[in-house]
C-alpha cells in the first residue's frame, strides 16, 4: 500500500515533545498512536467542509491538547 501523508507539523519534533509530557506511556505505543492520530487528524482538517470529517474535529483537537500535556 502506497499514499501520500502529507501534515502541517514536523512530526519528529512533536515526538519529541510529546514523549517528554507523557514518560508514563509505553515509548513504542506513543509513537504508533501519535502518528496514527496525526495522519488521521490531518484527513480531518482537510476535509473540514465535509459533514462526516467535521463530526471527528472537536475530538482530535482534545486528543492533541492531552498529548502535548495541556489537558490532563
Amino acid at each position: 500500500m502506497t499514499f501520500n501523508a502529507p501534515n502541517h507539523d514536523d512530526l519528529f519534533m512533536l515526538l519529541q515533545k510529546v514523549k517528554q509530557n507523557r514518560p508514563e506511556i509505553n515509548q513504542e505505543d506513543l509513537t504508533r498512536f501519535l502518528i496514527g492520530l496525526k495522519m488521521f487528524g490531518e484527513v480531518v482538517l482537510e476535509n473540514r467542509d465535509n459533514e462526516f470529517f467535521n463530526q471527528f474535529s472537536p475530538l482530535v483537537k482534545e486528543m492533541m491538547m492531552t498529548l502535548k500535556g495541556k489537558k490532563s
